[in-house]
């Protein structure tokens, strides 16, 4: 994985900075965006939909790579602002959840504290939510994130 902070200015020309998590096809795992007014992240306020060209990035001037401890660092105290969060009864307890999306059921985990066994992928931009399956089912559920699906959350034990 790259960790990427690149400065820029929005729309308005107040000054921003972006970090991107991806790997080396350009695939964006983690992206927030802050700036005065706040901060967005993907995919609840942005989706991208097609991979990032890394060389433009990686050789754009307003950008730098920063390690993966300093972009956790940041991510941990942007999270707490995440829209995504006041879709879930308590963020910081752990809870289950139905949503569909193209006429399947996916299960999804918000994992706020423990550990999950391998049959769960990481949802791509998120630090505590899975979904049951492999990868391709993760990318489908950030997509559903940033489309608003409604979730259907009950408390989750491991010991279940």
């Amino acid at each position: 994985m790259m960790y990427v902070r690149m400065f820029t200015n929005i729309e308005d020309g107040e000054p921003s900075v972006s970090l991107y998590e991806m790997d080396d096809d350009g695939h964006v795992y983690r992206q927030a965006q802050v700036h005065a007014n706040g901060s967005r992240f993907a995919p609840e306020d942005m989706l991208l939909s097609h991979a990032l060209n890394v060389g433009h990035i990686m050789t754009h001037p307003a950008s730098e790579e920063i390690s993966e401890e300093d972009f956790d660092l940041i991510w941990i105290e942007l999270d707490a602002e995440r829209p995504f969060r006041r879709r879930i009864p308590d963020p910081e307890q752990n809870w289950s959840g139905i949503l569909e999306h193209r006429e399947r059921n996916y299960e999804l985990v918000w994992l706020a504290m423990g550990r999950l066994d391998e049959e769960w992928t990481l949802v791509p931009g998120f630090m505590c939510l899975y979904v049951r399956g492999p990868m391709t089912h993760a990318w489908s559920m950030h997509k559903a994130v940033f489309l608003e699906l409604p979730i259907q959350w009950q408390a989750f034990s491991l010991a279940a």
